[in-house]
């Protein structure tokens, strides 16, 4: 890993080893594993990604997901979406990002499979978990210019963070109705 995470706080993550079980989870979304818990350095990592767009700490947040874990049977690795909306304001997507990173470590296809077709408020500023799934219910599609078959593939959609894995499980649902086999969910970390 580079400079933007050194060993001494490499050391302080405080590291998730199971999947996570959301009360909220969905079939669609076979699993869904995050990394560490949001807070500390890897909290601080992830607010410069997405407020202060600094990419080269996407990429070692990707690197930290691949040294971190171990998927087996991946076919096809992508992201969650940003509103083009939101993509403009960030100048790029966070997730994105890393997820290329990690498929890049993971020597798999990272493809843009999926896009936001709706501008929502962002989840972090919703605290109830009932009005976070409200909130993202039909906000994704196939992006149309996607040549990309995900027929009976097996995907791994990356995101930065999960809460109650509603912004996960909507994007499994539109994977899954076009033919996936299997989708399973990354995070760097779980919030509360």
């Amino acid at each position: 890993m580079d400079t933007y995470l050194c060993p001494a706080c490499y050391n302080t993550c405080d590291f998730i080893s199971l999947p996570l079980q959301l009360e909220n989870a969905d079939e669609a979304l076979e699993s869904l594993h995050a990394v560490t818990y949001y807070d500390g350095v890897i909290k601080e990592m992830i607010h410069t990604c997405k407020y202060e767009s600094v990419r080269g700490v996407c990429e070692c947040l990707g690197d930290f997901l691949y040294y971190a874990t171990d998927f087996q049977n991946i076919d096809l690795i992508t992201a969650v979406p940003l509103h083009k909306k939101r993509l403009a304001e960030r100048g790029f997507n966070q997730a994105e990002v890393v997820a290329e990173k990690y498929a890049e470590r993971m020597q798999l296809p990272f493809e843009r499979i999926l896009e936001r077709t709706v501008y929502t408020t962002p989840q972090a500023s919703i605290t109830e978990r009932q009005e976070r799934q409200q909130n993202i219910t039909g906000c994704f599609s196939l992006l149309t210019e996607a040549e990309i078959e995900i027929r009976n593939k097996n995907i791994l959609i990356i995101d930065d963070v999960t809460t109650t894995g509603a912004t996960l499980a909507e994007c499994a649902k539109v994977l899954r109705a076009a033919g996936a086999a299997r989708v399973s969910g990354l995070v760097i970390s779980h919030g509360n």
